[in-house]
């Protein structure tokens, strides 16, 4: 008869849990028992979690060679940029550095018994890096930095008389040794020491052109003391090439 009717044994589990549950205490209306306090720190501060990897810029090695004013190689030279680590020579007066591919680097290189030189430079460069170093004198100062180097970077573009891209032609900021090397494309970066500049080109000779090219472009002047130039355009023209430097 039960059965029949399911909300009598409904009706019957709940009185049983409900008294349980009284039975244990859960249903009592007393007062909740305080909980301990926690002390607070009013010197608390939020924990900063910084980021330990940091972007490495793009670096090329770069070779070079030092010698005395003789002519010798110098063993144990120390070339130090002041944007890497330094190296020293090696028995036969080499070294191989890392340069910042997109800026210039000012390298200082000292010896004992000679003269500190400080020299400018970039990655990219046809020329071999060699540095002669003259004896020292008692009564030599110690040759200053150069000034700091502009933060500048150029981007261009390079095509040949065909208007197609001119592929690993070099580009150099005359009178420096920063120097930008194109790509297939005929596309080029490089370090900009100063606002101001002339551009030179030079393309090797191969089985088509014979002794290569070499230009001189107007002079260029940055509207900008840092970062990439790209506000103007500047197109100027050649008997054997054009040149777009942005």
């Amino acid at each position: 008869m039960i059965l029949k009717r399911p909300s009598i044994v409904v009706a019957a589990w709940s009185i049983l849990v409900l008294g349980l549950f009284a039975w244990r205490g859960d249903l009592s209306l007393a007062a909740v028992e305080e909980r301990e306090s926690v002390a607070v720190s009013r010197d608390y501060k939020p924990v900063v979690v910084r980021r330990q990897n940091t972007t490495a810029l793009p670096r090329l090695p770069r070779t070079g060679f030092v010698f005395d004013s003789m002519g010798y190689s110098l063993v144990g030279a120390d070339v130090t940029p002041t944007n890497g680590s330094s190296r020293k020579t090696a028995a036969d007066g080499t070294f191989s550095i890392d340069l910042l591919r997109y800026q210039a680097s000012d390298l200082l290189v000292r010896a004992n018994g000679r003269r500190q030189e400080w020299l400018r430079t970039s990655a990219i460069s046809p020329d071999p890096l060699a540095v002669c170093m003259e004896p020292s004198a008692p009564w030599d100062k110690l040759s200053k930095p150069p000034e700091a180097v502009a933060m500048l970077r150029g981007e261009g573009e390079v095509r040949g008389t065909d208007r197609q891209p001119l592929a690993n032609a070099y580009v150099n900021v005359l009178g420096t040794d920063c120097w930008g090397l194109t790509d297939d494309s005929g596309r080029f970066e490089l370090p900009l020491p100063s606002q101001a500049g002339t551009f030179v080109l030079h393309h090797a000779g191969d089985a088509s052109v014979i002794g290569g090219f070499a230009s001189m472009s107007a002079p260029f002047a940055s509207p900008r003391a840092h970062g990439i130039n790209v506000k103007k355009t500047k197109i100027i023209k050649s008997e054997d090439y054009v040149y777009v430097f942005i």
